[in-house]
C-alpha cells in the first residue's frame, strides 16, 4: 500500500480497480486533536455516502457509566442530524449493539442491548463508538462530476461541525487528595498526642516540686528531714 502511494498513477489505478471490484470508495481522514479519526465512503450502488467518526470509549468505570459518558456528550450537540447512529463494538468479537443518536442521548441503556435484542454481558466492555451519517449522493449533470465530489465536499464540512468539533476524547480523571474529613481527624489525634506529652510533662514537673518540700504539720511549713522537725517541736 505504502508502495502504491509513492506511484501516484499507481495508487489512483488500485483505488479504481478496488471501487470497480466492490462499488465503492472509501479513505480516512485524520484531524489533529479531534476525538477520532474521519472515514468517508461512497457507495456507488446504493448512490449515498457515508461519514463515520470512530471514538474509543472510556477504560475505566462500569459499564452503565461508560454509554453514559457518550449519552452526555451527545446531549451535548447543539445541531445533531436527525439520521445519525451510533453503533458500539464491544471488547467481544461480533457483539454489536447500535441505535439512533438522539435515542441514546434520551436513554443510554439502549446500547446495553445487541443487534439480536439480547441483553450485553455485565462482563463486557464497549471498546469504541461508531457514530455514522449517511447522505444522498449527489446527481451528475451530463459527463462532468463537480456535483458529486461538491455534495461530498459540503456533507463532510456538515458532518465535521455538527459532530466531529463537539464530540471530545475521553480523559481520565487525575488521582484525588484525601477527603476533608480523613485530613482533620489525622490533624485531630495528632493534637491529642501533643496534649497527652504536654499534660505528662507538666505533671512530672508538679510531681518534683512537692517532693522537695515537706509536709506541713501543726503550722507554718518546715523545712528539712523528720529529725530536725522532731527537735524543732520538742524546743517548743
Amino acid at each position: 500500500m505504502h508502495a502504491c502511494r509513492k506511484d501516484t498513477l499507481k495508487h489512483v489505478q488500485k483505488l479504481a480497480a478496488d471501487t470497480c471490484a466492490g462499488g465503492a470508495l472509501c479513505g480516512v481522514l485524520k484531524v489533529p486533536d479531534a476525538a477520532g479519526n474521519i472515514m468517508v465512503e461512497v457507495f456507488l450502488s446504493s448512490r449515498c455516502v457515508r461519514y463515520s467518526l470512530a471514538v474509543a470509549a472510556p477504560n475505566k468505570g462500569f459499564q452503565a457509566t461508560r454509554v453514559k459518558w457518550l449519552a452526555k456528550q451527545l446531549r451535548g450537540l447543539s445541531e445533531m442530524p436527525a439520521a445519525l447512529r451510533v453503533t458500539a463494538h464491544w471488547n467481544s468479537k461480533g457483539v454489536l449493539s447500535e441505535s439512533l443518536a438522539r435515542d441514546i442521548a434520551e436513554d443510554a441503556t439502549l446500547l446495553l442491548v445487541d443487534k439480536q435484542k439480547v441483553p450485553v454481558s455485565k462482563t463486557l466492555m464497549p471498546r469504541q463508538f461508531i457514530l455514522q451519517w449517511t447522505t444522498p449522493l449527489a446527481k451528475c449533470k451530463g459527463r462532468s462530476s463537480s456535483p458529486v465530489l461538491d455534495g461530498i465536499t459540503r456533507g463532510l464540512e456538515d458532518f465535521y461541525r455538527k459532530v466531529v468539533e463537539e464530540m471530545v476524547a475521553y480523559v481520565p480523571k487525575a488521582p484525588r487528595m484525601p477527603e476533608e474529613e480523613e485530613a482533620s481527624i489525622e490533624c485531630e489525634r495528632d493534637d491529642f498526642t501533643v496534649v497527652e506529652i504536654e499534660q505528662q510533662a507538666l505533671g512530672d514537673e508538679i510531681a518534683e516540686a512537692v517532693a522537695s518540700e515537706s509536709v506541713p504539720v501543726d503550722g507554718p511549713a518546715l523545712h528539712g528531714s523528720p529529725e530536725q522537725a522532731e527537735r524543732a517541736r520538742a524546743n517548743e
